[in-house]
Order: C-alpha cells, then structure tokens, then sequence
C-alpha cells in the first residue's frame, strides 16, 4: 500500500514536471515570436499564484492622464522644422518636440499653405507660401 501512495506522488510529480516543462517551452516559443503578451500566462504556468497576486494588489494606481510637456507659446517658423521623410504627396516634419504630417494643401505655422511636395534621391522638398524645406 505505501508503494502504491509513493507512486501515486511520484506520478503527480512527473506530470507537474512536464507541465512545468510544456509551459516553459511553449513561453520561450511565444516570446521568441514576439509575443509578449503571454508572459502572464507564462508566469502563471510556473506557480507564481498567490505572490504575484499580493504584489499586483500592493502596486500603486496610475493616474487617469499622465502629465505631458506643454507647448511652447508663439508661432513657429520655418527654421524650426525639419523634414524626417518625404513621400509621394505627403510629408512627416519634425520640430523640437513634435512630429507632424503634412500634405499639399495643409497650413503649417511658419509655412504657410503646403503648396508642393516633391521626393528626390537625398530626401526632398516641401514647398509651402511662406518658404521652402529642402534636404541636402
């Protein structure tokens, strides 16, 4: 009868090994993939139950809205901008502390009115009322 009580637990034993092995194989084929979303699940695999639980309630709230750096005050000009990519008919141009997209016919502070935008082999031009971008 003990023999038969002693491989009963050996047997839950080896099941709790390969499960223990399943989920990890599994989780290492999931995050080489690019799938970090199942790190959770992962981890839950592994027995991390009733602690990952206590450490999860303790965590502090994050705030609804995170502050953000305001924006600087006056218009821009011209000389703020930079272009990043041009493509055909649009354009992404950046300035200290933002990234915009412009197209023909947009109005950018500092430009004026997108009036072309022209691709070239070292980046391109943006062509606006008020004064040109050019990449060299």
């Amino acid at each position: 009868m003990a023999n038969g009580v002693e491989g009963g637990a050996a047997a839950g034993q080896r099941r709790r090994r390969v499960a223990v092995a399943a989920a990890g194989l599994l989780g290492v084929l999931a995050l080489g993939a690019g799938a970090t979303f199942a790190a959770p699940s992962i981890v839950a695999a592994f027995g991390a139950g009733e602690t990952a639980a206590a450490e999860t309630a303790a965590a502090p709230a994050l705030p609804d809205v995170l502050p953000a750096e305001p924006r600087p005050a006056g218009p821009a000009s011209a000389g703020d901008y930079r272009i990043v990519l041009v493509g055909d008919g649009e354009a992404f141009l950046a300035t200290a502390s933002n990234l915009i997209r412009v197209k023909v016919g947009s109005h950018v502070a500092g430009l004026g009115e997108i009036v072309s935008i022209v691709p070239s082999p070292t980046g391109g031009a943006v062509t606006g009322s008020l004064a040109t971008l050019r990449t060299t």
